[in-house]
């Protein structure tokens, strides 16, 4: 596997917690640096191996000698961390300001008297804020749930740090109950239906609830599963798999939307294809069909207990549809005698809206039985989402490419696996777009590659292959 020449460090700094103007630079005993994302994760992580002579702090009784990190009281626990790394094509991850990074852990081990290696990982410093009695969910919140995210980003969670925020046509009322900030976004995230229009010229509110919250080097994120998937105005990435040594003279690939071929971006160094089919495990789970008893006791003894149900629509050649924006040109295809079968019962209570804002009472008394949110219309359908945009997981490794984000979609070329005597793309099965789940970038002091975990929801590529 090729690997192209190691990252720039352009800046990896610890600030006194001591002294807020004493900076040490950790470049000169960085051994390997690894910086991940993940669209499951509310905050960044940067993690440093270092090595450790003994001649990185001034020492205070003597200005001519130096100690250790640890002899000269750094590195003991949330320092400002400044860092940033910079790719061969001039692509950075930059967190530098004083508000990006917090030291959270380090585990160092001493080798001999004047030697002593460290593992340091640095974490968003939302992560530290999220956990402060002062920033929990305390007040009321009323309104379209988007609106709700943000409020508590900027007012509970005091970030300075944009966030880019879908909006949901959905409304949600409800008390903050202490909640740490993180945890309640994190539950508003499988409640919050975007704003799509259909084919029909319809919203789209059956099959796109679920979001997710995510933190990259660019900011944060509170975004649609189906419009993650979206690739209307997106520039997205193409990278071949084949068999040759180098990078010279790329192949073509044609871009995910069609059109004439053009040059792949970068080469796929190194891919693994779980394939992990579990047609039980979907049965098991009701991620292609389910019923959900909803029991409302303000209705009528009759009325109280309603049932929805919700299925893959599955088309007349037999292929499903799938729920909202799908990356595949199909899901897996089961056996037609399961065509419009379900597979689980779920039950639960309707979900009663609390005092909105500055209520009378007898405001209040009057809406006593009006719901908060439809739980058939999210319930079901986040959690088909959820299992069906995460339903095939591939891992790959590329040259370092500081370019890519956690939620980014990426268009893929793996090979055919046949006995042709001319290799194609591989149509109907691994090539395609993807979303990328998690990504880890990693530089040593003679290399360097970005790791990818892609997800997607189905096969094949909509797009003729190269």
């Amino acid at each position: 596997m090729a690997l192209q020449e190691s990252l720039k460090f352009n800046s990896f700094q610890i600030r006194s917690n001591l002294n807020p103007d004493e900076t040490i630079d950790l470049k000169t005993g960085v051994a390997l640096i690894e910086y991940r994302e993940s669209v499951f994760s509310p905050y960044v992580e940067v993690t440093g191996y270092l090595a450790d002579t003994g001649n990185t702090v001034q020492a205070t009784d003597d200005p001519d000698e130096a100690v250790g990190l640890l002899d000269g009281q750094f590195a003991e626990g949330t320092e400002e961390i400044l860092f940033e790394i910079e790719d061969m094509k001039g692509n950075k991850v930059n967190l530098t300001k004083d508000k990006d990074l917090r030291l959270a852990t380090l585990t160092s081990a001493k080798q001999s008297f004047q030697a002593q290696t460290f593992t340091l990982t640095a974490v968003g410093k939302e992560a530290f804020d999220n956990t402060l009695v002062n920033n929990r969910c305390t007040m009321q919140y009323s309104g379209k749930i988007s609106t709700i995210v943000n409020t508590i980003f900027k007012r509970d969670l005091k970030s300075p740090h944009n966030i880019d925020i879908d909006e949901t046509m959905n409304t949600y009322h409800e008390w903050g109950t202490k909640r740490y900030p993180f945890q309640m976004i994190l539950e508003l995230q499988k409640l919050a239906i975007p704003i799509l229009q259909t084919s029909e010229g319809k919203q789209s509110t059956g099959k796109t609830a679920g979001y997710l919250f995510w933190q990259t080097s660019k900011g944060f994120h509170f975004k649609s599963l189906d419009k993650l998937f979206d690739t209307t105005d997106k520039q997205i990435k193409t990278y071949i798999e084949n068999k040759k040594a180098t990078n010279e003279e790329l192949p073509l690939v044609s871009p995910p939307g069609g059109g004439a071929p053009v040059a792949a971006d970068g080469k796929i160094l190194y891919s693994f294809n779980s394939r992990s089919i579990d047609a039980l495990g979907e049965f098991e789970s009701s991620g292609r069909g389910t019923v959900l008893e909803v029991y409302n006791p303000n209705l009528a003894p009759e009325e109280q207990y309603k049932y929805n149900e919700l299925k893959v629509e599955v088309g007349e050649d037999g292929k499903s549809k799938g729920n909202g924006i799908t990356a595949g040109k199909n899901l897996p295809i089961f056996n037609p005698e399961y065509d419009g079968e379900l597979f689980g019962i779920e039950r639960t209570r309707a979900a009663f809206s609390p005092v909105k804002g500055q209520q009378t009472v007898e405001k209040q008394v009057e809406e006593t039985g009006e719901l908060n949110f439809d739980v058939e219309t999210t319930f079901q359908q986040a959690h088909q989402n959820y299992r069906q945009k995460m339903n095939v997981i591939t891992e790959v490794i590329i040259e370092a490419d500081l370019s890519l984000h956690a939620g980014d979609l990426i268009y893929c070329e793996f090979e055919e696996m046949t006995t042709k005597k001319t290799q194609t793309g591989s149509k109907d099965r691994d090539s395609g777009i993807y979303m990328i789940a998690d990504l880890c970038h990693y530089g040593d002091s003679t290399k360097a590659f970005t790791g990818l975990h892609i997800v997607r929801d189905g096969y094949g590529v909509k797009s003729p292959p190269s």
